[in-house]
């Protein structure tokens, strides 16, 4: 029973890499007539019969004409239409007299840790190489601290120049595009980890549609902030599930205030896309060009709920916080999670975490930092946002607050702007 069951393992592993080797690119720099000048690059895939291949913005750099070599030893002259750095993720276009075949594209929501996965590029110019290893985790984030991101983390074995290439998953469907890897740096050497990250496909593909329709990435916004979930707070709204994000703010004026979102909802998904962690909302949202209608899944008063909020740019967005702002709030522009005992952090301190911060906002010039867990203010311990607002309605003039930065305790001073009671 055992040989059995392997087998047909084997085969539907071999059948995933057969159907999708045609479909992967060797991405080579053509930078002059000299073919001693080409330089490779990496990795990308066919995304569709038009000929656009996906790869990652890195990977293109500000070159506009690549080689893109097949499994055939076709080579293809391909044209970059698009790349967006902010997603590191590229479109290519191949000439169209190349025959090319599509990739089959797939659904990364449906992933779970410890799902078999492939991984297929040009690490180290070896073309066409595979390797096979797990999703080690999911939604990974904190890895580049400028930029959200929601990456997928894998065991297989990736190097440079696998970078633009698809991560498959058993049925042969791309469910990722391999990107980065993490490594250890023992004696200035960097060494190989076993720690891969990919781009989720469900994010790619909503930048790949606008890099190909306009060459570029407009991002939409909806004036929402929110934190994730505990098991507490899970509880306290009855809600039965354990994904989601509890809204704390609703910016007054923006999109997600004309469209009916308010304080104390859950948002459990964008577009159908099931909302895991903190970083997933605004990285869904702003993939989805401004004007585009999002439709928000909620729960709200005990009850499944839908909204529908049209998104605008970042200039009419900031000019809309701006003008609502209110500056006499003591962390305004300080996005903050709660964090208990239920929150599954080792050494526990109890607090508010920081979780992002605007750099206009006085917390910021005074320096709090994301990461940072406020414990005090005023001598006065801030375990709950409850205690957050009482101790804020007490106090004016110039106030301490006391951090736990990475295990230190940190002090900063800043002005309340708050009217005594």
């Amino acid at each position: 029973m055992i040989a059995c069951l392997c087998t047909a393992h084997a085969y539907t592993t071999t059948k995933a890499i057969s159907q999708s080797l045609p479909s992967v690119a060797s991405l080579t720099v053509h930078l002059s007539n000299n073919p001693d000048d080409d330089k490779e690059a990496g990795t990308g895939f066919v995304y569709d019969k038009e000929g656009h291949i996906i790869t990652n913005a890195h990977v293109v750099g500000s070159v506009r004409r690549i080689i893109a070599t097949f499994q055939n030893n076709q080579n293809c002259f391909a044209t970059v239409i698009g790349a967006d750095r902010e997603s590191d993720v590229a479109v290519l276009q191949v000439d169209p007299q190349c025959k090319v075949t599509p990739i089959k594209i797939g659904n990364d929501s449906d992933l779970k840790i410890g799902d078999e996965v492939i991984a297929i590029g040009n690490p180290f110019g070896l073309s066409q190489t595979v390797t096979k290893g797990i999703v080690s985790s999911l939604h990974r984030d904190g890895i580049f601290p400028d930029s959200p991101t929601d990456f997928i983390q894998i065991d297989a074995a990736i190097n440079p120049g696998n970078s633009g290439g698809p991560l498959v998953n058993t049925q042969g469907e791309v469910i990722g595009i391999n990107t980065a890897i993490i490594v250890s740096n023992p004696n200035g050497n960097a060494a190989p980890s076993g720690l891969g990250l990919a781009i989720p496909i469900n994010i790619a593909k909503l930048i790949a549609s606008q890099l190909i329709e306009t060459g570029m990435v407009s991002r939409g916004y909806i004036g929402v902030a929110s934190q994730e979930l505990t098991p507490s707070l899970a509880t306290y709204y009855k809600y039965p599930n354990s994904n989601g994000l509890a809204v704390t703010k609703v910016v007054k004026g923006s999109p997600a205030d004309l469209g009916g979102l308010a304080i104390g909802d859950i948002i459990t998904h964008v577009n159908g896309m099931r909302i895991d962690n903190i970083t997933q909302l605004p990285i869904y949202i702003s993939s989805h060009p401004a004007n585009s209608k999002i439709q928000i899944s909620i729960w709200r008063s005990g009850r499944k709920q839908s909204v529908t909020i049209r998104s605008i740019s970042l200039d009419k967005i900031q000019k809309i916080a701006d003008a609502s702002e209110d500056h006499s709030y003591l962390l305004s522009g300080v996005t903050m999670l709660k964090i208990d005992a239920m929150s599954g952090k080792d050494d526990l301190v109890q607090g508010l975490e920081v979780i992002d911060i605007t750099s206009k906002c006085n917390a910021f010039l005074e320096g709090l930092r994301r990461g940072d867990i406020i414990t005090h203010i005023n001598e006065k311990p801030t375990k709950s946002f409850a205690d957050l607002e009482r101790l804020q309605e007490k106090n004016s003039g110039f106030v301490k607050i006391t951090i736990n930065r990475h295990g230190q305790t940190r002090f900063i001073a800043m002005r309340a702007n708050i009217a005594s009671n």
